[in-house]
C-alpha cells in the first residue's frame, strides 16, 4: 500500500507540468531579455519572472494584442522598492477596458489572490516567484487562470511602492500564440509586430526614403535636362510624398486607438525615442502639407521678390522635411533595435544607414559637379520652375550636359528604389 501511494503522489506531481516562454527564443534564463515558467500548485499558478531591469518585470494577459480593449487585462508583476533595493514588491494588478481616464495599469483592490515566494535582485536582473489564485472572486480585475489568453512580457525602469502601478514599460513582447498557463502550455518566439505598424513604417519609408528625395533632386537638378517634364515629374513625386506621409501617419494613430486623448501615441521622458519621433512626425507633416500652398502662391518669375519663394519653398521647408523625414526613418526603426536582439531588425537599419549616406554623398556630388562644371549662371531666386530661363548666349542646354544629367538622375533612382524594395519587403515579412 506505501509503495501505491507514493506511485500516485509521483504521477501526481509529475502531471502538473512547467510551461513558460521566454524572449528571444534561444536565450537562457540568465540571459534572457525576459524569461518567465507557470506550474499549477494546488489551486493556484506558481510563476517565475526574471529580465534585465532596475525598476519592475510583469506578466500580461489579455483577449487581445492590445492592453485595455477587449475587457480587462490581467497584470501580475513584481517591482523595486524606491528607496531600497532589497525589497521587491508582487503585485496583482489590471489594465481598465478602453482606457479613456486611465493611461496606465491600476493596482487591485485587494491583493489576496498573490503571494510572493522569493525575489532577488543582482547585477541589474531581477527576478521573482509568486503565485497567483487560478480563480478569484474579483472578476472585475482578475482573468481567469484556466482559459487562454495573449501573455504579455514586460519590463520598466521605474521602481515603486507597496500600493503603485507600474509605469511605461521599456521593452513589451507578445507570445506568438495564445496559451494556458494552468495546463503549463509553452511558446516560443513572439508575436509579429502588428501589421499596421509594418504599414507605417513602409508608408513612411516610400515618403522619405524614396519619393522626397526624388522630387527634390529633379527640382534641385533636372530643369535643364529635362525642361518639358521636371516640374511634372517634381509634383508627382512630391505630392505622393506627401500622400503616403498623410496615410503612414493616420495608421499610427489607427494601432493606438486604444490608447486615452491626448496620448494617442506613448508619449513622454519615459519613451524618450517615441516622443521625438512623434514630435518629428507632426512637424514635418505639417511642412508638408504647407509647402504645396506655397507653391501654389508663388509669386511671378520676374517678382524682385522671387528669392523670398525660393529660399523659403525650396531650401527651408523643402531640404528641412528631407532632413527630419531621413532623422525620423532613423528614430522609427532604432526604437526596435535597442529592444529587439534579431538579425533581421539590425540588416533592416544598417541598410537604410548605408542607403541614406549614400544618397547623401552623392546628391552633395552632384550640386558641386553642377556648380563647378556643368550648369549655365542663373540668378537664384529667379529661376522659372516651369521653364528654365536661359541667357541669349545660352538658348539651349548642351547635348553633353543632358546626358550627364540623365546619368545622374538614373543613379539616383537606383540608389534609392533598390535598397527601399529590399526595404519594403524586409519590414513586410518581420516579425520582431
Amino acid at each position: 500500500m506505501p509503495v501505491l501511494i507514493l506511485l500516485f503522489l509521483c504521477v501526481a506531481v509529475s502531471s502538473a507540468e512547467k510551461g513558460g516562454w521566454k524572449y528571444p527564443a534561444d536565450c537562457n534564463q540568465n540571459n534572457c531579455q525576459l524569461y518567465s515558467t507557470w506550474t499549477v500548485t494546488g489551486d493556484a499558478v506558481e510563476f517565475e519572472l526574471e529580465a534585465g531591469s532596475d525598476g519592475w518585470i510583469a506578466i500580461g494577459l489579455s483577449a487581445d494584442k492590445f492592453m485595455g480593449t477587449e475587457g480587462i487585462d490581467d497584470v501580475l508583476g513584481c517591482q523595486l522598492d524606491e528607496d531600497d533595493n532589497t525589497k521587491i514588491y508582487a503585485k496583482d494588478l489590471y489594465n481598465p477596458q478602453n482606457q479613456k481616464t486611465y493611461r496606465h495599469n491600476e493596482i487591485n483592490d485587494n491583493q489576496y489572490a498573490i503571494k510572493k515566494l522569493a525575489s532577488s535582485y543582482t547585477n541589474g536582473r531581477l527576478y521573482c516567484k509568486f503565485t497567483r489564485l487560478i480563480i478569484t472572486n474579483n472578476t472585475a480585475q482578475d482573468r481567469h487562470l484556466n482559459d487562454s489568453w495573449w501573455i504579455f512580457l514586460a519590463r520598466g525602469v521605474e521602481k515603486g511602492t507597496s500600493d503603485s502601478h507600474l509605469l511605461f514599460h521599456k521593452q513589451k513582447e507578445i507570445s506568438p500564440v495564445k496559451l494556458n498557463v494552468s495546463s503549463g502550455q509553452s511558446a516560443s518566439g513572439a508575436a509579429c509586430i502588428n501589421v499596421l505598424y509594418r504599414l507605417h513604417g513602409i508608408f513612411m519609408y516610400i515618403s522619405f526614403g524614396i519619393l522626397l528625395p526624388l522630387g527634390i533632386f529633379m527640382a534641385a537638378n533636372m530643369q535643364e535636362a529635362l525642361p518639358k517634364f521636371w516640374f511634372l515629374i517634381h509634383r508627382i513625386f512630391v505630392l505622393s510624398s506627401l500622400l503616403f506621409s498623410c496615410v503612414g501617419f493616420v495608421l499610427i494613430f489607427v494601432v493606438n486607438r486604444s490608447n486615452p486623448v491626448p496620448g494617442l501615441i506613448d508619449f513622454g521622458p519615459n519613451n524618450p525615442k517615441g516622443s521625438a519621433h512623434l514630435i518629428i512626425g507632426v512637424v514635418v507633416l505639417a511642412l508638408q502639407l504647407i509647402n504645396p500652398i506655397i507653391g501654389l502662391i508663388r509669386c511671378k518669375k520676374a517678382s524682385s521678390k522671387r528669392i523670398i519663394f525660393y529660399v523659403l519653398h525650396a531650401v527651408f521647408i523643402g531640404y528641412l522635411v528631407q532632413l527630419l523625414g531621413a532623422v525620423n526613418l532613423v528614430l522609427g526603426v532604432l526604437r526596435y533595435v535597442k529592444l529587439v536582439d534579431t538579425k533581421l531588425i539590425n540588416v533592416i537599419f544598417w541598410i537604410l544607414i548605408g542607403t541614406l549616406s549614400i544618397y547623401t554623398i552623392f546628391d552633395l556630388f552632384v550640386y558641386l559637379l553642377k556648380r563647378t562644371c556643368i550648369t549655365h549662371k542663373t540668378p537664384r531666386g529667379h529661376e522659372d520652375l516651369e521653364k528654365p530661363l536661359l541667357t541669349d548666349h545660352e538658348t539651349s542646354i548642351s547635348k553633353k550636359r543632358a546626358v550627364i544629367m540623365k546619368m545622374l538622375m538614373i543613379v539616383a533612382l537606383f540608389i534609392l528604389i533598390l535598397p527601399g524594395l529590399a526595404m519594403i519587403v524586409l519590414i513586410g515579412i518581420a516579425c520582431f
